[in-house]
């Protein structure tokens, strides 16, 4: 009798350790999914994928910008700008309070705030992106481009 409890609680106790560990990586996708965005936003201008706007990346991010623009329309709708999810679903709100991460490059492009880029602000980009280069050299670091926290 006392094999088959402790079996039984052995058991109980590998089922709830497993479901723990599973539990992170099922949130995983959900919590950086806000990070993705941002990355296929700047994949695109990153052209050679080293991490960094080189001062041709940023020359050439009109033309970058316009490769996510399947619809054809001229504009980077939200859908667009943030591949993966479907429509032009809202951003999930945090569930643990915290800020969430504001992307310093559709800042700077997207003048009018609206989560798109219309043709103008594309158009506007390159000097859009300057305005990023903080240390003047030219091109952007990742220091430069990481997202930072929204108050």
């Amino acid at each position: 009798m006392k094999t088959v409890s402790l079996l039984s609680l052995a058991l109980t106790l590998s089922g709830v350790t497993l479901a723990t560990a599973q539990a992170p990586a099922a949130t995983t996708p959900h919590r950086h999914q806000g990070t993705r965005s941002v990355s296929a936003l700047f994949r695109t201008l990153d052209a050679d994928g080293n991490g960094e706007l080189s001062t041709t990346e940023i020359r050439n991010a009109a033309a970058s910008l316009r490769l996510l623009d399947t619809n054809a329309d001229g504009t980077l709708s939200f859908a667009e700008l943030r591949p993966g999810r479907a429509g032009d679903a809202a951003t999930p709100e945090s569930s643990d309070n915290r800020p969430n991460p504001v992307d310093p490059v559709m800042l700077a492009l997207d003048l009018d705030g609206d989560g798109e880029l219309s043709p103008y602000e594309i158009l506007a980009s390159k000097g859009r992106l300057i305005a990023l280069d903080a240390d003047e050299d030219g091109r952007l670091t990742r220091a430069e481009t990481r997202p930072i926290l929204a108050e």
